[in-house]
């Protein structure tokens, strides 16, 4: 980028790595600091501005994204799928791999990941990952579950032990063996206590949602309820980031699908 010097950082929890970049290409120094946000906008405020900070997106990205954002730092947040330099190349260091970022970014080789500016609104959409997350939790303890029973030629559905008098019933039809029935009994109080995490995020997700204007009027059109409401609200966060809307249903999985004219040969 003309101009424009690059930073790119290699972030971890103890320290980050800096390469530095002239708007050139040309490498013009490395730093490396704790991974705090005074230490690192104390590296990215001896750069010569104006200067673009580029991070890979993971754990710490928003929290770096926002940190750095609101000090007047310039960050970008890229796609690491996309980054097939770093991941690829068997010279793996994290001096050199900051540098590549860098360069993969004045490249224009980098596919940026949106981050929305709102904390409230990251906040949010944390609740709503947090949602489904316990959800596949839940999920995971139900399958652990079914899936001993039918080692012992019991097949049950998840409906069926969803509270303790249907375990019970369920627990009737098990071998009567101590062992096997206490850890039967184990699994299913792991599968309950994920149930209850489920409806209490999910208690709160919507007492919070119906705060927002937006998603209730998204609750208003047909087959539309607060959790698909809430998720679209959360993740797409502005429909104005897409410049056509068939991106919109792309990334929202409701694309068009153009059959193969192979298909079928």
């Amino acid at each position: 980028m003309r101009g424009v010097y690059t930073i790119g950082a290699d972030t971890h929890c103890g320290f980050t790595e800096f390469a530095i970049l002239s708007p050139s290409g040309q490498l013009i120094g490395r730093e490396r600091c704790p991974t705090t946000i005074p230490a690192l906008c104390e590296v990215l405020s001896a750069v010569r501005k104006p200067h673009t900070t580029v991070i890979e997106e993971g754990p710490l990205a928003d929290w770096l994204f926002r940190g750095l954002g609101d000090r007047g730092e310039t960050v970008v947040v890229c796609d690491p799928r996309r980054n097939h330099l770093i991941a690829k190349d068997s010279d793996k260091d994290d001096a050199i791999d900051a540098e590549k970022l860098g360069r993969l970014f004045q490249g224009g080789y980098v596919k940026p990941v949106h981050h929305g500016v709102s904390h409230e609104r990251a906040r949010f959409k944390r609740r709503v990952a947090l949602y489904h997350d316990r959800v596949h939790h839940r999920v995971r303890e139900a399958n652990r579950l079914m899936a001993r029973c039918r080692g012992h030629g019991v097949f049950l559905q998840e409906r069926a032990f969803a509270d303790e008098a249907g375990w019970r019933a369920c627990r009737g039809q098990l071998p009567g063996d101590k062992m096997t029935r206490s850890d039967l009994d184990l699994l299913w109080r792991g599968y309950i206590g994920a149930s209850i995490q489920v409806v209490e995020v999910r208690s709160r997700l919507i007492a919070q949602a119906r705060k927002e204007l937006t998603i209730r009027r998204l609750t208003a059109l047909p087959g539309v309820g607060w959790i698909r409401a809430s998720t679209f609200f959360a993740y797409v966060d502005t429909p104005f980031r897409f410049r056509k809307k068939q991106a919109l249903w792309r990334y929202v999985g409701i694309g068009l699908e153009r059959p193969s004219q192979r298909r079928g040969l």
